[in-house]
């Protein structure tokens, strides 16, 4: 069971509590084969971190439980559903459409009741497994946009931000094995053949 899951687990019990999807957290994922990419922090219970390849993000779990319990009542649904504007049918008819999704593959696990609304946690659980599929099935390119301070005003350039950013962005490690003479853009074998 991975983060949503237990998310999800913890939002659908009636007494369930930030605190305690923290300790579930810290029980199920905090294990040596996991260590590399989930940890438990030494001084807060209540936070986790994820270490991605180039920098690890701490998170807090103040209010997960709340904001994935958190959807959109009926009423407003059917409000929406009446607008006259194109645009915000067309958003909801997509959102409905995710959402349908998601409840139907969280609906055919097993032990799962139907009939119950989808949270934001499988929702987003389903989003980030049909991007997946849609990557694995297409060539991929990326453009890296830098962000040269934080207030968005023109010739400001804050040195310490776009550092962080390229670090993270793993900009910092493909110049560091380019300057080492890896090949970084041929197979071996073309690399060997040259």
């Amino acid at each position: 069971m991975g983060i949503l899951t237990l998310l999800d687990e913890e939002s659908r019990l009636p007494a369930g509590a930030d605190a305690s999807f923290a300790n579930k957290l810290h029980q199920n994922l905090v294990k040596p084969e996991q260590k590399e990419v989930f940890k438990k922090p030494r001084f807060n219970q209540n936070a986790f971190t994820i270490t991605h390849y180039a920098h690890d993000v701490t998170y807090d779990v103040e209010g997960f439980i709340e904001k994935n319990r958190d959807t959109v009542p009926d009423e407003h649904l059917a409000l929406l559903q009446e607008s006259s504007n194109e645009f915000l049918k067309e958003v909801l008819e997509s959102a409905l459409a995710t959402a349908a999704s998601a409840k139907t593959a969280s609906n055919d696990a097993p032990g799962k009741k139907v009939g119950k609304k989808p949270t934001l946690g499988s929702i987003f659980k389903h989003s980030l497994t049909s991007l997946m599929d849609t990557i694995n099935n297409t060539n991929v390119h990326y453009i890296r946009c830098i962000k040269p301070n934080e207030q968005k005003k023109a010739w400001v350039f804050d040195s310490q931000q776009v550092l962080s950013q390229l670090r993270a962005c793993g900009v910092l490690e493909t110049i560091r094995i380019s300057c080492a003479g890896y090949p970084s853009r041929w197979t071996f074998a073309e690399f060997a053949e040259r």
